[in-house]
């Protein structure tokens, strides 16, 4: 399967839902949805694990955090990694002793990476909502077709579509 073609498919598994702790197998709420087995998939590679009490949220929105973990493993990251990681000092003060915290190492591997980016003043909002332009500049610099000079968010927006993402 080619690197683009699974990035696409990952994008849409992601938007579906958000991490947590429980196994595909005990997924109560996709059931007959449209991307069940890309769910079932990406919860049995470790990348999307579901919100708890057997619950995968498959309309709930993608956060920040999470969307560190997604990206790492599209590089190639692994848990021990991330783990590695997040005994580094992060450049971001709003993520330790918050319920995002289990995101720190996902978060500093991608900041060394360049893909994801604080939103201002040492902040990276681990909670808040990633929209689909973050999504789509997060994927452009996955596939390393950033471009020096690049406007934000019309160019991202344009190089997306030209991609075909």
């Amino acid at each position: 399967m080619s690197k683009k073609l699974m990035i696409i498919i990952m994008t849409m598994v992601l938007l579906l839902g958000t991490m947590g702790t429980v196994k595909a197998a005990s997924f109560t709420d996709i059931k007959g949805n449209p991307h069940e087995d890309a769910i079932l998939e990406m919860s049995r590679l470790g990348i999307l694990e579901g919100v708890g009490k057997d619950q995968f949220a498959p309309n709930a929105e993608l956060n920040r955090a999470a969307a560190a973990k997604v990206a790492g493993y599209l590089l190639g990251y692994t848990e021990q990694d991330a783990a590695e990681a997040s005994k580094t000092e992060t450049i971001f003060t709003d993520i330790l002793g918050t319920n995002h915290e289990w995101a720190i190492g996902w978060i500093n591997l991608m900041s060394e990476e360049g893909i994801l980016r604080g939103t201002g003043d040492e902040l990276y909002s681990p909670g808040d909502p990633l929209q689909m332009v973050h999504w789509a500049t997060n994927l452009i610099r996955v596939l390393e077709h950033e471009q020096s000079g690049m406007n934000w968010p019309n160019d991202y927006n344009d190089m997306a579509n030209n991609l075909g993402l």
